[in-house]
């Protein structure tokens, strides 16, 4: 139920399109910074009258940190899990 509630949430917000930039401007996620996910709604908006698209690029090598990192967190907090207090 949660999983559905974001993605409501995110289209009521992206049919407002009032987005104040204190929401955006702390946004650290690499790759994906905000201009990617800026550059990637334009294009996808672009798909909608073309049918080709082509999506933009960006740091692929960071990705190997990130999802390392994340992948750290998940088998610590499932190894936490193991040991009382549950």
């Amino acid at each position: 139920t949660d999983t559905l509630a974001a993605i409501v949430g995110g289209i009521a917000g992206a049919e407002n399109q009032q987005w104040q930039s204190s929401w955006t401007s702390n946004m650290r996620d690499q790759p994906y910074s905000m201009d990617y996910i800026h550059r990637l709604g334009d294009a996808l908006l672009l798909s909608r009258t073309q049918s080709k698209i082509t999506l933009p690029s960006y740091s692929r090598w960071l990705r190997l940190p990130r999802n390392a990192f994340f992948f750290c967190v998940v088998i610590a907090h499932g190894m936490r899990r193991i040991f009382p207090p549950y």
